[in-house]
């Protein structure tokens, strides 16, 4: 067992060759887990400086890296080993590799053995399916009698033990909190993650047709950068990427973006104002061969790049590089100029001169043509079959298959889509479909509240419809989920009433317009305990917007939504089991 006077962490950031921004957990999201294994750690954890490793074919530059840490026999008395490799875009054969260093350093005879290793990954289901983990690291932590716990950044994603080691009996961990980033300008340090900077490049997923520089393309995905642009942390972290690439802190900017996508603000944002830094094809002709970035929105072969560095070279722009929030699969690669992105996708752009390739046109779905980003906005609505299953087939993490038990209902599943991910990184598009959805019903002018389940996927999506709607954040009501079981008819409990008053004023929701707002649909009892609430307050519902409905084909709404209209993104009539209806044992 660890002692507060002599306990270490030996930190290890692990990412690729192509990471720009790099993700870590601060020290203190540590704490919490290690006050849980070992009470008598009261004191701040002793964290060495964090060293970071590149990944690549070579393995033993990993090795020697954890051996020189792990040589400490006379050094610490008790120490942890904790190894970060959070990206979200690796596979498990990076994950592979890094089993492997940990298994040959711990089994060096020049090293001491820590008292446990924590490794936090950005996907750990893809990690625990890694054979060398299963075959080489977990047999030798239990023969060296090392713990080791996986980790991981995501707060939903709780800390699983691999090995007991000599570590405590343990019950369910607590989940790591990631350091919670204050945008204030000035700070120096700070980085989004990626999935942060997700949560801001506000993406729209569908069947776009887009014609940018004489050259039309069908694209999957359009963004706007407007509220990266407002975000001052990723503008400095931004600015600091591109420098550490052109080596040089005064740059130019070359945007490329869909018109009103907001890459112009991005670029004004980050040279402070200075427009005489952003370069078009009129300035370009008088550029002074200074530094420039090319930037985009998504790296895509949509834009002419190598005409713009044949430009840029002609000035004799030596300092020169391309940059993107994003990328697309078939992004270009243009030999002899660097390159950078923090998002990976799955999206590919297709010309139209080859729409034989495009996966929407084969299945009949009419593009959304048009030319400014307000225009693809206003298009999207509810789902088509092929573009839903596209759309949650993006990103593994965004679906599971197998058989799964709800935490908090008697449902079981055998598909299970999983909001909260969803609902991170695409709430935006989300919520400009229910908007235009409820601007076709012409309810949106009346609405006045939104409310939700409170802490949990429909919060997320609930506060992304309301700026969508013009709403404020106080608009929007949430209700924890345990007040539901003292419900009885239109009835409210006591403690309901005065969480309800402390929380959002009872006069912020009485005779209001709302609309009531869940992540998915199965039995509609989320629904009908929203709804008491709200007319106990003698408030007109409106609407019911979930993302999708589960509810079985022969499944009577009337008795729920009489007086309501009802709104579901995408339906897919297979609702979840019950547990007396599950095979399972």
């Amino acid at each position: 067992m660890a002692r507060k006077r002599d306990l270490s962490a030996f930190v290890f950031h692990i990412h690729s060759a192509e990471t720009i921004g790099f993700t870590a957990l601060a020290t203190e999201a540590y704490l919490g887990l290690l006050r849980y294994i070992d009470t008598s750690i009261a004191s701040k954890l002793i964290l060495q400086k964090p060293k970071e490793l590149t990944l690549s074919s070579e393995i033993m530059h990993l090795v020697r890296a954890f051996v020189r840490a792990l040589s400490l026999k006379k050094k610490v008395k008790c120490y942890i080993l904790l190894i970060e490799m959070l990206q979200k875009d690796v596979d498990v054969h990076a994950y592979d590799d890094v089993c492997e260093a940990v298994e040959l350093a711990i089994r060096d005879k020049r090293t001491s053995h820590p008292w446990f290793i924590g490794i936090a990954v950005g996907h750990q289901d893809v990690f625990r399916t890694s054979v060398l983990l299963r075959d080489r690291l977990i047999p030798r932590c239990k023969k060296n009698d090392v713990g080791l716990i996986l980790l991981s950044d995501d707060q939903s994603a709780k800390p699983l033990v691999l090995c007991q080691g000599k570590l405590p009996q343990l019950g369910d961990l607590p989940t790591l909190q990631p350091p919670v980033l204050v945008t204030q300008p000035g700070e120096s340090g700070e980085v989004l993650t990626a999935d942060q900077i997700a949560a801001e490049f506000q993406i729209l997923f569908g069947h776009f047709e887009v014609e940018l520089k004489g050259k039309a393309y069908h694209l999957p995905a359009i963004a706007s950068t407007k509220k990266l642009a407002k975000n001052m942390i990723f503008l400095q972290q931004l600015r600091n990427d591109i420098s550490r690439k052109l080596g040089n802190t005064t740059f130019s900017i070359y945007p490329f973006g869909i018109p009103g996508g907001g890459l112009n603000e991005l670029s004004s944002a980050l040279v402070k104002g200075n427009t005489e830094r952003i370069l078009d094809e009129t300035k370009i002709e008088k550029h002074d061969g200074s530094a420039m970035i090319i930037l985009c929105d998504f790296l895509a072969p949509t834009y002419p790049l190598e005409e713009v560095i044949r430009k840029a070279r002609i000035k004799r722009t030596h300092e020169l590089a391309i940059g993107g929030i994003a990328s697309y699969q078939n992004r270009p690669n243009i030999e002899g100029i660097e390159s950078f992105t923090y998002l990976e996708t799955n999206y590919e752009a297709i010309s139209v001169d080859n729409l034989s390739n495009c996966k929407f046109c084969q299945q009949h779905i009419a593009p959304i043509k048009g030319d400014h980003f307000d225009i693809f906005a206003r298009g999207i609505k509810q789902f088509d079959t092929f573009t839903f299953w596209e759309f949650i087939a993006q990103r593994d993490e965004f679906f599971s298959a197998g058989h799964w038990k709800s935490p908090i209902t008697p449902n079981h599943y055998l598909f299970l889509i999983k909001a909260d991910p969803i609902f991170r990184r695409h709430g935006y598009d989300l919520s400009l479909r229910l908007r235009n959805i409820l601007d076709s019903k012409n309810i949106r002018p009346w609405i006045k509240k939104i409310v939700c389940t409170e802490a949990e996927a429909s919060t997320n999506l609930s506060k992304e419809l309301c700026e969508v709607l013009g709403l404020q954040q106080k608009d929007v009501i949430q209700i924890p989920r345990r007040f539901f079981s003292t419900i009885a008819g239109k009835q409210l409990d006591t403690d309901l009433q005065t969480y309800i008053n402390s929380q959002h004023g009872i006069d912020n929701l009485k005779r209001q317009n709302v609309i009531i707002v869940d992540q998915a649909a199965h039995h509609f009892k989320t629904m009908s305990s929203l709804r008491y609430i709200c007319e106990f307050f003698e408030c007109t519902v409106l609407a019911f917007a979930v993302f999708v409905d589960r509810t079985d084909v022969a499944f009577s709404l009337g008795e729920y939504l009489h007086d309501s209209h009802y709104i579901a993104l995408y339906s897919w009539p297979v609702p979840p089991r019950r547990v007396h209806e599950c095979q399972c044992k």
